[in-house]
């Protein structure tokens, strides 16, 4: 569920040194998404405020909203059809197909593939079917693995063409990069902050 914390931060201002990114911002309220699973990995619900403690360096912080709603997911599927995953992509069609089974009739998807470059195979939609019917036309073989662009590309992509919804990026992949990026691993790890994008590999 999400919750809201207070917090304080000095003024916002953004410097960096010597290429380095740093982000310094007053912060009067944090939204913090939880999601508690017992001992067998099954989601807990019905939990309370009380349940809930948010620490900030320590510091225990006051919880001023609390919410079981969702909002509704914005998620962009991202399969790896590179030549590595040449002898495995059946599986990894199928895995991208069970991703669609446990979303949400209100959810959104997209669909993108990459090998040395990422493309998108189809933009948001509710249709299902269509996702389907695309992730099993995925074929493997060809290119090298160039996961950190086609992160960073979908990341971008949920920010911008849906900023009212929870982000989420679903990597199909065998997670062997064998392409050198144009993005490095912190590009990809601001993108998602800055999307608030959380990303997850299959």
């Amino acid at each position: 569920p999400p919750l809201a914390a207070t917090a304080e931060g000095p003024q916002a201002s953004a410097q960096g040194e010597a290429g380095a990114f740093k982000l310094k911002v007053d912060v009067n309220l944090v939204l913090v998404d939880a999601t508690v699973r017992d001992t067998r990995g099954a989601i807990v619900d019905g939990l309370t405020r009380e349940d809930f403690t948010v620490l900030e360096n320590d510091a225990s912080q006051i919880i001023t909203h609390f919410s079981q709603d969702e909002l509704p997911l914005a998620v962009a599927i991202v399969v790896d059809c590179s030549s590595s995953v040449a002898p495995v992509v059946g599986k990894l069609r199928e895995a991208a197909i069970e991703t669609l089974s446990l979303l949400k009739p209100e959810d959104q998807v997209a669909l993108f593939e990459f090998d040395s470059e990422p493309r998108q195979l189809e933009v948001l939609t509710a249709n299902r079917r269509h996702i389907a019917d695309s992730i099993a036309a995925i074929e493997g073989g060809s290119g090298g693995t160039n996961i950190n662009d086609a992160l960073l590309e979908t990341a971008r992509y949920l920010g911008s063409e849906s900023p009212a919804r929870r982000h989420a990026i679903v990597l199909v992949s065998d997670n062997i990069a064998t392409y050198r990026s144009r993005a490095s691993r912190d590009d990809v790890v601001r993108a998602s902050i800055e999307t608030e994008t959380t990303i997850y590999s299959i």
